[in-house]
């Protein structure tokens, strides 16, 4: 039985775990009894999803990938919402996993008013795409945290705007931008491109303009943290090792099957995640040296957070 409910766990699908104990077994067992089986991960799950949250968060990364799941009115496509917050002690830890519309506020609005009932706190900076519903999400809940928009995301934006061979004469370019050493340095980078993109690609040059800031929140954090938090990378990889699962099913046939499986798999990661290595070395001393105060800049359509004298 317990062999049924890891290959299920593990992305093999009903009809194969059935085939599978068949041929190893000789033994027949329905689809039926292997969703019921599986479904007794629920309760586990849920208390998981519904724990206490008992540390501080001063980083979260946010993002969201994409399952196929079949509804009474055909096959849609939903979005995987992840949390990942990094404790004060420096570990990392699965705080969140909900389905929903990635691009709808009132979506991450529930996501993030959950993790805040269930004691979150601490939250000193936030890195993310910038889905619109998800940024305006975060400027309710989170108003006085700095936001960060994910620089590898920014850079396939700029790449598909300007095209595969022109992207690739300018790409360099932008990249040099996210390598400077301080934000002055990276804003004067950023001032030579858009004036050099300026006569060829007015458009372009005037969005990297008003949009960029939003990627440079990095800088106000204690240099050994800006590489690993300028963008949601760490996400994205373990989003990767669900999509290699799911893709064996390919369809699920219901939301709840879809959580079971990302959920289940998102416990063994966190647990991972929390017994393994230090994944940042976080002094309290290094956020109370800011003595800062986040706000957000409306003329900025929130792109930026900067930091307010005390």
């Amino acid at each position: 039985m317990l062999s049924m409910i890891e290959m299920y766990v593990h992305g093999v699908s009903t009809r194969k775990v059935t085939r599978i104990v068949q041929e190893l077994c000789g033994v027949e067992v329905s689809k039926s009894q292997v969703s019921e089986l599986a479904s007794d991960l629920d309760t586990n799950l849920d208390l998981w999803r519904q724990r206490r949250l008992e540390r501080s968060y001063p980083y979260l990364v946010v993002d969201a990938r994409y399952e196929k799941i079949r509804t009474g009115a055909g096959v849609v496509s939903r979005a995987v919402m992840i949390v990942v917050g990094i404790a004060a002690c420096g570990h990392r830890e699965i705080l969140s996993i909900q389905i929903g519309d990635s691009e709808n506020e009132v979506d991450w609005g529930l996501i993030f008013q959950d993790l805040k009932e269930r004691g979150l706190c601490g939250v000193h900076y936030v890195v993310s795409d910038d889905h619109t519903g998800l940024v305006k999400a975060l400027e309710r809940h989170f108003q006085n945290v700095l936001w960060q928009r994910c620089q590898v995301h920014f850079v396939r934006n700029f790449t598909s705007k300007l095209g595969g061979k022109e992207s690739k004469n300018y790409l360099y370019k932008l990249q040099d931008i996210f390598a400077a050493p301080d934000l002055d340095e990276a804003r004067s980078r950023k001032d030579h491109l858009v004036e050099e993109l300026e006569e060829i690609k007015p458009q372009i040059a005037s969005w990297i303009d008003e949009e960029i800031e939003s990627c440079f929140s990095v800088y106000h954090l204690p240099e050994a943290h800006r590489r690993r938090m300028k963008s949601t990378n760490m996400l994205e990889r373990f989003n990767e090792e669900l999509k290699r699962w799911s893709r064996v099913i390919r369809i699920f046939p219901n939301e709840e099957s879809c959580i079971r499986l990302m959920g289940t798999m998102c416990i063994e990661q966190s647990e991972e995640w929390e017994t393994g290595r230090v994944y940042l070395t976080i002094k309290e001393e290094q956020f109370k040296e800011l003595n800062r105060e986040w706000i957000w800049h409306e003329d900025l359509n929130l792109a930026s957070a900067t930091l307010q004298p005390s």
